[in-house]
């Protein structure tokens, strides 16, 4: 956690007597050297073509269904629900309306004009009228803590952005690897489909012969419904995960979409946690947001500390009442200021702020600990992903084909049954299923550890 993220005290007349003889000397040291209007605003925020760039994606990858053979990739989805997914843009509607809060909060009080007349002056050839102009200016400093309030709260709206981002990133891999399981299942379906037929052909050639039951053939036609089944399971499938990938693309929900590869390549390997988690409380903008909204609210604790002294109105005014006659107007100038006495309310804000400062800072706490566990949860769930598509490649699988091969060698020597061999094939089948929902359940558990760090998405 950063240094400056500390509690605050726990006397707000003591604190305040501090920042009012203390940061006052701060602050104009940093006016003077350069913490000025235009250079706080351009350095503490972005102006509105960078808020455009935020949303805009460089990439073109394939979408829609084509006759050039593009492959739907999970990079190609990401980059097109960055750029098309209405979220994002209404993360930056806030970023920019939070933004427009800086120089408003810096800005004078607009001045005053007035008028007045003495109305029983009417009645002779002097009539008695002032016309006078006020301009209130605040105590030194007060104008830039409410300017740097605004800052730091745009710059923590600027961070939800990029945690929206990042949550969308996640959300479109999900639904990508989902997808991409359903077109694999499909083909393992329609793969199986093939070789039911082929084993009830041979048992039907058997059964001509009388080296097989009827049974055999029975058996074979109830393992084709059973598949026809599950072709109808998958079919659905893929139309709600279609649905699913085009909500997020800010599309129709049936809009065809290009297709998936064959095959996942073998992701990296992982960091070590320690690394994971540094790395994550460096760069999650949760925590970002969060620091910046404490400092927000360390700012309008100054303030509210310097509520404790007087602002000043500045009058210039031209009348008649106390000239000669026939003479010309006189000019007078003035000064107003408030006489802050009323210490009870203003100690009660200071408490206020203080306390809000103290929020946000165990806010913060208790986000670092959430951080930590949601990148350990996320890491042992990839190790484990992992670890199970290991077993289903190196051993299940081969343990299956070998069940299925021994299985039609027994049966074309009439030393098992049919059932056997279908039950072989059938658990082969499977194995292979589950196999492809391990690889897809593994990237979707990366796509979870990569939100649980904070990398960035989209190239930003």
């Amino acid at each position: 956690m950063d240094a400056g993220l500390s509690l605050p005290g726990r006397s707000p007349r003591v604190r305040c007597s501090a920042i009012i003889r203390g940061k006052l000397a701060a602050i104009a040291i940093l006016m003077v050297t350069g913490l000025t209007h235009g250079q706080t605003e351009s350095s503490l925020s972005l102006n509105m073509s960078t808020g455009r760039a935020l949303t805009a994606e460089t990439s073109t990858s394939p979408i829609q269904s084509t006759d050039a053979g593009e492959l739907l990739t999970e990079q190609s989805v990401v980059a097109a629900v960055l750029a098309n997914n209405p979220s994002v843009e209404q993360m930056v509607a806030a970023w920019r309306a939070a933004q427009a809060r800086v120089q408003q909060e810096r800005a004078l009080d607009d001045p005053m004009i007035g008028a007045s007349v003495a109305p029983q002056s009417f009645r002779s050839n002097d009539v008695g009228y002032r016309i006078e102009a006020s301009q209130k200016f605040y105590f030194p400093g007060k104008r830039h803590l409410r300017g740097r309030a605004a800052a730091f709260e745009a710059s923590a709206a600027k961070r939800d952005i990029e945690r929206i981002r990042q949550e969308l990133a996640e959300e479109a891999s999900q639904a990508y690897y989902d997808y991409f399981l359903v077109f694999r299942s499909i083909a393992i379906n329609a793969e199986s489909v093939e070789i039911v037929k082929q084993l009830k052909a041979n048992a039907e050639s058997r059964f001509a012969t009388g080296k097989a039951l009827q049974q055999d053939v029975l058996q074979a036609d109830v393992e084709t419904g059973r598949l026809e089944e599950q072709r109808l399971s998958l079919t659905r499938l893929e139309a709600v995960n279609r649905a699913r990938l085009n909500t997020l693309l800010n599309r129709e929900p049936n809009e065809s979409l290009a297709t998936v590869p064959d095959e996942l390549i073998t992701p990296m390997p992982l960091d070590e946690p320690s690394t994971l988690q540094a790395r994550a409380l460096a760069q999650r903008p949760e925590l970002q947001a969060l620091a910046q909204q404490a400092e927000a609210e360390r700012a309008r604790w100054a303030l509210a500390c310097k509520e404790y002294c007087p602002d000043f109105e500045i009058i210039g005014a031209y009348d008649t009442f106390w000239r000669a006659p026939d003479g010309d107007l006189r000019a007078m100038v003035g000064v107003r200021v408030n006489a802050p006495i009323r210490r009870g309310r203003r100690n009660a804000a200071v408490a206020e702020a203080q306390s809000r400062v103290a929020e946000k800072i165990l806010a913060y706490r208790r986000a670092e600990n959430d951080v930590r566990f949601e990148v350990t949860e996320a890491y042992e769930g990839v190790r484990e992903s992992d670890s199970v598509v290991r077993l289903y490649s190196e051993k299940l699988i081969q343990t299956a084909e070998q069940s299925v091969s021994q299985a039609q060698s027994a049966y074309a020597t009439n030393r098992s049954d049919f059932l056997t061999l279908l039950t072989a094939q059938r658990s082969l089948i499977d194995l292979r299923m589950r196999y492809y929902e391990a690889f897809a359940e593994s990237y979707k558990r990366r796509a979870a550890l990569r939100k649980a760090v904070g990398d960035p998405v989209g190239g930003s």
